[in-house]
């Protein structure tokens, strides 16, 4: 995927997450539809990051973020991966249709959520 200076943009953070290798952190980040990121063969190299030797691989953290239905995904090895969505509802659909592909340790708590009743929204009067 080539990308233009124009359309890119690069921001160093300090790095403050417990998992911090480094002090700093580089933040690239360019907007594109969809279907012109080649997500597959991210995702592959997201995979590969464990075996030696299989190609492409990639040792950052990479995440996908759909403006529309503002879901976050972010795979973090070749054994899962984290979607984040801005309430139940959205997640809700995705939830039911691959509830198999829930890893068991995580399995309990995600029910649990998706078990309550609706999030009661406060009073606004």
């Amino acid at each position: 995927m080539k990308v233009s200076k124009q359309e890119a943009e690069f921001q160093r953070l300090a790095n403050r997450t417990r998992f911090a290798d480094t002090r700093q952190l580089v933040r690239f980040t360019v907007q594109r539809l969809a279907a012109h990121i080649p997500h597959q063969q991210i995702l592959q190299a997201i995979s590969h990051q464990d075996f030696p030797g299989r190609s492409p691989q990639l040792q950052d953290d990479i995440f996908f973020l759909n403006l529309r239905s503002k879901l976050i995904l972010q795979m973090y090895d070749d054994r899962g991966l984290d979607l984040i969505g801005p309430d139940v509802e959205t997640i809700q659909p995705l939830y039911q249709n691959y509830n198999d592909w829930i890893l068991d340790y995580d399995r309990a708590a995600i029910d649990t959520l998706f078990a309550t009743e609706p999030l009661l929204k406060p009073n606004q009067d």
